[in-house]
């Protein structure tokens, strides 16, 4: 299994869960996936949008929780 779609995963993971442990680990390895593709390779525009769909969704959910909303598990 490739590291991106061990992101994908995680980040259905937490889509289900809500635990912010799982995106978080999510966007750790769409990084590190990211970072292991040459310049120019083929997959890298799908790397690409995959990190920012999970950046996007954590961005929402911290947003969410610093208005008050949406309490998370995994946020302390």
């Amino acid at each position: 299994m490739s590291l991106n779609t061990l992101a994908l995963r995680l980040s259905d993971w937490y889509n289900r869960l809500r635990d912010m442990v799982d995106l978080n680990e999510a966007l750790a390895l769409s990084r590190e996936a990211l970072s292991l593709l040459p310049q120019g390779h083929h997959a890298q525009v799908t790397s690409l949008n995959d990190l920012a769909i999970c950046l996007s969704t954590r961005y929402r959910q911290l947003r969410d929780i610093r208005r008050g909303h949406c309490p998370l598990p995994g946020i302390p």
